[in-house]
């Protein structure tokens, strides 16, 4: 998911320029989706960006389509249905800095990062663990700026999460390494409860 990580992508200001033009005649409701797309950061389904930009379902079928016949969103698909994102990363680093300069950088980070959270639980629930497991790493990706930011590094503890839906599609090396790293963070931080579970997961990994 780097490629989407608004930290890796340094635009000219022309360039942004340019892009945000495109995005000048649109009505506040396109616009609205356009930015919550940005702010999720991450291909994500209408139904998450309508929790993010608080649309109807019409108005944001409408919005959608146009941001797709103006090939600035592309529809993709995933094992739950259809996924949004932008064509091309550049247009949403664009946007994204635009909200910030406008909102301020750490509430969109946090919105973006709780929403996230949410949508991986979401699709881990109903076993859309492919759809989970991105969401979720996504999340994590952005973790480590929280210390930075003097924030709790993991706050919805989306990296036990991510274990669980590592584990559901096979990905046994990488679940077991997670499930370590959280063990020995719950034994230096004297969390008896959190090494229990952890333990435990160690342990239906090791059948």
């Amino acid at each position: 998911w780097l490629g989407w990580e608004s930290r890796e992508l340094r635009l000219p200001p022309t360039v942004r320029d340019a892009i945000l033009l495109r995005f000048g005649d649109f009505s506040p409701e396109v616009r609205s989706v356009a930015d919550a797309l940005a702010v999720v950061g991450v291909p994500c389904s209408t139904p998450l960006l309508g929790s993010v930009s608080d649309m109807g379902e019409a108005e944001m079928a409408a919005a959608v389509d146009l941001l797709v016949r103006r090939s600035l969103v592309h529809e993709g698909r995933t094992e739950s249905g259809v996924a949004l994102s932008f064509r091309h990363p550049l247009v949403r680093d664009a946007l994204y800095r635009e909200i910030s300069s406008r909102a301020g950088a750490r509430s969109n980070w946090t919105l973006g990062r709780v929403t996230l959270a949410a949508a991986g639980r979401a699709a881990l629930a109903r076993h859309a663990d492919r759809e989970a497991r991105d969401y979720l790493e996504a999340v994590v990706s952005r973790l480590d700026d929280s210390a930075g930011r003097g924030e709790p590094f993991d706050p919805e503890g989306v990296r036990h999460d991510l274990a669980r839906a590592l584990s559901r599609l096979g990905d046994f090396d990488d679940a077991e390494a997670l499930w370590s790293t959280l063990r020995d963070e719950a034994v230096h931080g004297a969390a008896p409860r959190e090494i229990a579970r952890a333990e435990r997961h160690l342990g239906l990994l090791a059948f």
